[in-house]
């Protein structure tokens, strides 16, 4: 069943990525509508989860506060997302997002946890790794040496964002002071919710009197779009925290984590090849075919 769970999580994060890249192209045309998207995401996730949960939600200081915590972290993510995708390759982002989700945690299992990694684990890890390097080369001719400096500074943060939400994910599932795993998500997305909320409203005062940036509005068909991709978004990302925090508790996070990395990172890759024509160069091939031997390694 864990393992079910696991691959329910990847196939959910590569649709997550999917969603994100499908509203960029359909619904975003400025500053505002990209960061109207984690607004309603979390909104809708919200939602979602509380409708599970039976419109009932405990409270616990030791949850509500990892929560907030998670809510601020996975929403400085997202912001810094939603600038990369705009910069750069989806996969070469998905790749560093999901790497920082793996060797992070990893070595938190390691270190803090005393999970004692095997052979192939520890040499599969330095394939991981390496895939990250070799996506450094992955260079987009048409950007400048600023952008593209820029680019891999903002990958690098989500690197240690993502990193730090799977920490923090396997910390409230083994401790027994947590909520439940639904109560912990409603909690979660709230705080998303809000602080999505605050980074929003900051961006409309500072631009309010500024005629560059284009007003938001969401009319007719886009509306319709924007709500129905931010679902979409929500139900894929929701869903498959949710395997993953279930699969969190059973299962040692310096196994657990770098086969979701390497499954989703593939998924996704394949996904934006065929849904938005990205080209899959010899390179990004390799790092692929590395990505799956380093997963394999991880099953031993």
């Amino acid at each position: 069943m864990a393992y079910l769970l696991i691959a329910l999580a990847d196939l959910c994060i590569a649709g997550q990525f999917t969603f994100n890249k499908l509203y960029e192209k359909k619904v975003a045309c400025g500053a505002k509508h990209f960061l109207a998207f984690p607004v309603l995401t979390a909104a809708i996730a919200a939602l979602l989860f509380l409708c599970v949960n039976k419109f009932s939600l405990a409270y616990g200081g030791f949850s509500v506060g990892l929560a907030a915590l998670n809510g601020l972290v996975q929403t400085l993510s997202i912001l810094c997302g939603i600038i990369v995708v705009r910069m750069g390759p989806m996969s070469v982002y998905t790749l560093f997002m999901m790497l920082g989700g793996m060797v992070l945690p990893y070595l938190y299992g390691v270190l803090f946890l005393q999970e004692t990694p095997s052979v192939c684990q520890i040499i599969g890890l330095f394939v991981l790794i390496a895939t990250l390097f070799l996506s450094m080369f992955l260079k987009d001719r048409s950007q400048g040496e600023k952008k593209h400096r820029a680019f891999y500074l903002l990958c690098a943060a989500v690197f240690f964002l993502n990193g730090g939400t799977s920490i923090i994910s396997k910390a409230h599932q083994i401790d027994a002071r947590a909520l439940p795993t639904y109560d912990f998500m409603v909690w979660f997305y709230l705080f998303q919710f809000a602080f999505a909320a605050v980074a929003f409203g900051v961006f409309l005062l500072c631009t309010r009197r500024n005629e560059n940036v284009p007003p938001l509005r969401f009319t007719g068909k886009s509306a319709l779009s924007a709500v129905g991709i931010s679902a979409g978004y929500a139900f894929c990302t929701g869903i498959g925290y949710m395997f993953l925090l279930f699969s969190t508790a059973d299962l040692p996070a310096s196994f657990l984590y770098p086969i979701v990395t390497g499954g989703s990172v593939i998924l996704t890759t394949i996904a934006a090849h065929f849904f938005f024509k990205e080209k899959i160069k010899p390179l990004m091939w390799l790092n692929l075919a590395l990505m799956l031997a380093g997963v394999i390694l991880f099953v031993f």
